[in-house]
C-alpha cells in the first residue's frame, strides 16, 4: 500500500560519498602519479559499495510498517514509534470519540501516518495525511492527531464552508476557540458591529458572522468610514472595470462607490466584521449543541447557506442557535475585582506608610 520513494536512502548514499569524496582530496590533493590515482579509484569504488548498502538498508527500515487502530481511526507508523503513537492514539481518539459520536465513521478508510521524519511515502487511494512526528512527547503527538483528523473531516466539506471556517474545522483537542476569546473580541472590537453584537443585535451579530442574509448587508454592518477602510484594505483585488469606482471611495470619499464596490465581491468571508475564530467558535458552539450525526449533517448540503447547514448541525433554529452562542459568549465575562473596604483600608495604610518612609529620605528634607 505505502511505497518508499528511497529519498532518505539517497541522502545517505550522497553524505557518505562526499565524505570519502572529501577525505581522500584532503588527502592527496598534491598527487601526481598514475598509481595514486588508482588507489583513489578503488578507494571511491569501496565507498560507493558502502553507500548503497546504507541505502538499501534505510529504504527496508521505511518499509516497515505497524498498523494501529483505534475504532475507525487508524495509523500507520514505524515499529520503533508504535509504544509512542500507540499511547498517543489511545489519548487522541478518547477526546475524537466524546466530539464525534456517531460521526467517527466518516473517518473510516482513512488512515494517518505518524512517522519520525517528514518522507515522501504516499497512500495509492489518497486517503492518507500527516503527522509529522520529530521529537514529540506522547501528549504533543495526541493534539497532532486530532488536528489531522480535523483535516480529513475539512476535506468532505464544500469550497465555500472551509472557506467561512478559515480551513479550520474545530474538534476538541484541534482548532478550537476558548469562549473568553471571544468575548474580548466583542468587548473590545474597533468595529461598531462589533459593539453592537456584543450588546445583544443578534441581526447584527447574525449578519456581521454571515449565518444571516440581509438586502445590503454592507450598509447594516459599517459606517461610512468603516467601509472607505475596508475598500482601501482590500484594493488589491479590483480589476480595471472596478479602478474607477475604487478612486471615487477612497479618494472622493463617496460612501455610494463604496458600496458598490464592496457589492460586487463574490467571496465575502473576508469582508465580514467578526473574524474567522468568531466563526469557528460559532460553528463549534453548533456542533456541540447538535451531538452525534452534527459533523455529518453539517458536511450534507453542498448549496445550503452556513447558516442552514450549522442550524441542522445544531438541531435548532439559526436564531435560536445565535441566542445560545451570544449568551455562551457574554458568560465568559472576565470576574471583576470586588474592592472591598478591608482591602481598601489595607491600601490607604500601605500608601501612608510609604509616603512617610519617603518623606525620611534626605532628598524630600529642606535644609
Amino acid at each position: 500500500m505505502y511505497r518508499p520513494c528511497g529519498e532518505c536512502g539517497r541522502r545517505a548514499t550522497l553524505v557518505l560519498l562526499a565524505g570519502s569524496v572529501g577525505s581522500i582530496a584532503a588527502a592527496g590533493v598534491q598527487a601526481q602519479t598514475v598509481e595514486e590515482y588508482e588507489r583513489r579509484v578503488a578507494e571511491l569504488a569501496g565507498q560507493w559499495e558502502r553507500a548503497v548498502v546504507a541505502e538499501h538498508s534505510v529504504i527496508a527500515g521505511e518499509a516497515q510498517r505497524d498498523t494501529l487502530r483505534f475504532g475507525t481511526l487508524t495509523l500507520v507508523t514505524t515499529p520503533s514509534l508504535r509504544r509512542t503513537v500507540e499511547s498517543a492514539g489511545t489519548n487522541a481518539w478518547d477526546g475524537i470519540r466524546l466530539a464525534l459520536a456517531s460521526d467517527t465513521t466518516m473517518l473510516m478508510g482513512k488512515t494517518i501516518l505518524a512517522l519520525k521524519y517528514r518522507t515522501r511515502m504516499h497512500d495509492e487511494d489518497e486517503a492518507a495525511t500527516w503527522v509529522v512526528w520529530v521529537s514529540d512527547t506522547s501528549e504533543t503527538l495526541a493534539r497532532r492527531i486530532a488536528r489531522d483528523v480535523a483535516q480529513l473531516l475539512m476535506a468532505e466539506l464544500d469550497e465555500d464552508t472551509r472557506r467561512w471556517l478559515g480551513n479550520e474545522l474545530p474538534l476538541e483537542g484541534a482548532f478550537t476557540v476558548h469562549d473568553r476569546a471571544l468575548f474580548v473580541e466583542l468587548a473590545t472590537g474597533e468595529l461598531k458591529a462589533a459593539h453592537d453584537c456584543y450588546s445583544g443585535d443578534l441581526s447584527v451579530c447574525g449578519l456581521a458572522l454571515g449565518v444571516l442574509d440581509a438586502e445590503d448587508p454592507f450598509r447594516r454592518l459599517y459606517q461610512p468610514s468603516e467601509r472607505r477602510e475596508l475598500v482601501r484594505q482590500h484594493g488589491w483585488v479590483l480589476s480595471n472595470r472596478m479602478a474607477p469606482v475604487y478612486a471615487e471611495c477612497t479618494v472622493s470619499q463617496s460612501d455610494e462607490a463604496c458600496l458598490e464596490w464592496l457589492r460586487t465581491r463574490s467571496s465575502r468571508q473576508n469582508l465580514l466584521p467578526l473574524s474567522a475564530s468568531a466563526r469557528r467558535h460559532f460553528a463549534q458552539t453548533a456542533l456541540g449543541i447538535g451531538g452525534g450525526g452534527a459533523y455529518t449533517r453539517l458536511a450534507a448540503g453542498d448549496l445550503t447557506p452556513i447558516g442552514q447547514r450549522l442550524a441542522a448541525a445544531a438541531g435548532i433554529a439559526v436564531d435560536s442557535l445565535l441566542v445560545l452562542w451570544h449568551q455562551k459568549v457574554i458568560a465568559a465575562r472576565p470576574d471583576s475585582t470586588l474592592i472591598t473596604a478591608r482591602l481598601g483600608l489595607t491600601a490607604l495604610v500601605w500608601i501612608i506608610l510609604l509616603a512617610l518612609v519617603a518623606m525620611r529620605s534626605s532628598r524630600w528634607r529642606l535644609d
